[in-house]
């Protein structure tokens, strides 16, 4: 048998616990190198995504198998991520940079936004009821 025969057979005999391994290490590893989340997320998915991958090798037989097939998903995002960065460069997206937001101080209060000739009523403060002494 060779060694691609033997990784077939590997990946034939795959179980919904190496097939969840396999999608907490994909999707912890995208994680980590986003930049959406704040470091510290990404330090906590990094180390996630490492040891799903350790399990994933450790619970298919023989773990040089799993080692390969942990590689081949982790190439192939990776590939995936290089020929998106490719095509948006190609279209002149590389250079954008995202819009910022405004502050919520800056867009001002909710009521100022409604018209009142709409039939809206300014939003009062809340009355609160005096609190009872015994």
């Amino acid at each position: 048998m060779t060694d691609w025969n033997g990784l077939q057979d590997s990946l034939a005999l795959t179980g919904t616990l190496q097939l969840g391994l396999a999608l907490a290490a994909l999707c912890c590893y995208a994680i980590a190198l986003g930049g959406i989340f704040a470091p510290n997320v990404r330090l906590y998915a990094a180390f996630a995504s490492l040891a799903s991958a350790g399990g994933l090798a450790a619970s298919i037989q023989p773990w040089t198998n799993g080692v390969i097939l942990g590689a081949i998903g982790m190439a192939g995002m990776g590939l995936f991520t290089a020929l998106v960065w490719i095509v948006s460069a190609l279209c002149g997206l590389a250079g954008r940079r995202a819009p910022r937001s405004l502050p919520l101080t800056a867009a001002g209060p909710l009521t100022d936004a409604l018209p009142l000739s709409s039939g809206a009523q300014r939003l009062r403060a809340p009355r609160h009821a005096k609190a009872r002494t015994a």
